[in-house]
């Protein structure tokens, strides 16, 4: 029996180690395999060499992509041939979703900064391997423990003082106490929930919507907003939905389309004859088609709306309702 017959699985969370890790984008053609699902996937970078974090690589070494622009492609890689290009191919124990569970790890066995590092599969899970995000997280970084990546302690001050009064230090509160002598807990968190953006949206930064678009709002030139523009802000669109809303559009129209946009990037064009005919739909079946770019990775533009709008058709509706909802990352 030929050994291509059989299958590989990860049984236990610790996975083969890789040599580098790259926590940036590595540019390359990327290829999803022959039935696009992440079989036999490569990434070819236009160069006769590839260095991943001062390490000169060569042929079989493990490659552990984290930080690519395009996050369905990280994963781990083995270069497989170097010559005009570099081929990397996603390794046989990491090729599809049977292989992968949140919580398996690999640690990285070289590189000037991330030598000894470890990187862990978080949620969520890629819904479709190699075309969904593919999400890691360093578990311990390199330089854990040692002189040169931590701060020197005060431990050798000889007594600890204190201030009379409350002292705030960022998200720390220290409340009065003695000279001299440190008290059994008078220390409390100042900040529960912080983050680095300024002005973040209310509990976190997902954000979701739920519109019910009447057939007035996709007459010629007609839109309705799902998400309103804010300052700068942008997101990564995380999943739609569209559902009939009580009673399909209905009257002329069946040449109508229309189409989730911020006005520079579609992120979904719906057929015409779903307006009369639907049930309900999520982004990537055929009702709720992705767009044909991949432009269900791209960020809306600085400060756009995300708008449901006519795109096209000649006589308007005249009765009925679609429901659309979604949820929004905040990314900047």
């Amino acid at each position: 029996m030929s050994s291509s017959t059989f299958q590989q699985y990860n049984v236990y969370d610790g996975l083969t180690a890789c040599r580098v890790v790259s926590t940036g984008n590595v540019a390359g053609t990327y290829f999803n395999g022959t039935v696009n699902n992440g079989v036999g996937a490569t990434l070819t970078i236009a160069a006769s060499s590839l260095t991943v974090d001062s390490v000169v690589l060569v042929v079989s070494n493990r490659v552990l992509l984290v930080g690519q622009s395009l996050a369905n492609q990280n994963g781990i890689y083995v270069v497989s041939s170097i010559g005009a290009t570099v081929v990397l191919t996603r390794a046989h124990d990491m090729k599809s979703m049977e292989q992968i569970r949140t919580g398996q790890f690999v640690t990285i066995g070289a590189g000037t900064v991330n030598a000894g590092a470890t990187y862990v599969i978080v949620e969520p899970l890629p819904a479709q391997f190699g075309i969904s995000n593919f999400e890691w997280n360093a578990a311990i970084t390199s330089g854990l423990g040692t002189a040169a990546t931590k701060a020197a302690s005060a431990n050798a001050q000889p007594t600890v003082a204190s201030v009379s009064g409350a002292t705030t230090t960022g998200n720390i509160v220290e409340s009065a106490d003695t000279a001299g002598t440190v008290a059994d807990g008078p220390v409390a968190a100042n900040k529960v929930l912080t983050s680095a953006i300024v002005t973040p949206d209310v509990g976190a930064n997902l954000i979701t919507f739920d519109v019910t678009v009447g057939e007035a709002a996709l007459a010629t030139g007609g839109a309705v907003t799902l998400q309103a523009s804010s300052g700068s802000k942008q997101y990564k669109i995380r999943s739609l939905e569209l559902e009939s809303g009580g009673t399909n559009f209905s009257g002329g129209g069946g040449d109508r389309l229309g189409q989730v946009t911020d006005g520079t990037t579609v992120y979904s064009v719906v057929p015409a004859a779903t307006m009369q005919a639907l049930t309900n739909a999520r982004w990537s079946q055929t009702a709720l088609p992705n767009a044909a770019s991949a432009a269900n990775n791209t960020s809306t533009a600085a400060g756009a709306a995300l708008t449901f709008k006519y795109s096209g058709g000649t006589t308007d509706y005249t009765a009925g309702s679609l429901r659309i909802s979604g949820i929004m990352e905040r990314i900047a």
